[in-house]
């Protein structure tokens, strides 16, 4: 997103630019008015509302958050948590600074097309409380207590539920449900890893 001001007038707008898969900019970027108005900043604002409803609506961060929970608690390491998401067409992004310490995460739902930030799915999902957890001698976070009914189901519960799923959603897939930390935001590195597992399943398809 590019704002600014000229000749006195503010004036904001939407760059475009490819990306490879570690996420770094690559070649020249492009004005959004280049590609029309669908994928302008007005068209964009609309889809992310009504994007956010359908999160809403139907429920979508209940089936990640049953997937996440699940893999935290069957995994000893980050590299367990993150081979027991990848089972359910999960992907985690974790982002860390120099001294190693996670500062946050991102969450993408492949089988619902959706990007989540951690912190946003609740506070047992932030970027801290899986710092401790990898990071802490792997001391697994306490969940917190759900009601009756809210509880989060077994590892093998959620697998037979995407199992029995139905895939044909419909105009669901036809809108990318995204959640970011900010709505005009862009989380190049969730895209980048979006993309790698993306190409990875289509892999294992032709293999199957």
């Amino acid at each position: 997103e590019v704002r600014g001001e000229a000749k006195g007038k503010p004036y904001q707008g939407l760059i475009y630019s490819a990306l490879n898969d570690k996420g770094e900019k690559v070649g020249n970027p492009f004005k959004s008015s280049l590609f029309g108005k669908p994928v302008g900043i007005p068209a964009l604002e609309k889809r992310i509302e009504k994007s956010a409803e359908i999160i809403k609506d139907k429920g979508l961060k209940e089936r990640s958050k049953k997937v996440i929970a699940s893999a935290m608690r069957s995994s000893k390491n980050r590299q367990d948590f993150e081979k027991a998401l990848e089972k359910q067409g999960m992907g985690v992004l974790f982002r860390t600074n120099d001294e190693g310490r996670i500062y946050g995460a991102t969450f993408i739902d492949h089988e619902q097309k959706c990007v989540f930030n951690g912190s946003r799915l609740g506070k047992e999902f932030s970027a801290n409380v899986f710092n401790d957890f990898f990071n802490g001698g792997g001391q697994k976070p306490e969940q917190p207590d759900h009601k009756a009914g809210q509880a989060f189901e077994t590892f093998e519960n959620v697998s037979r539920e995407r199992e029995n799923s139905d895939t044909g959603m419909g105009g669901i897939f036809d809108i990318l449900p995204i959640e970011t930390e900010t709505q005009t935001g862009e989380d190049f590195e969730a895209e980048a890893l979006m993309r790698r597992l993306k190409k990875k399943k289509r892999k294992n398809t032709r293999r199957l």
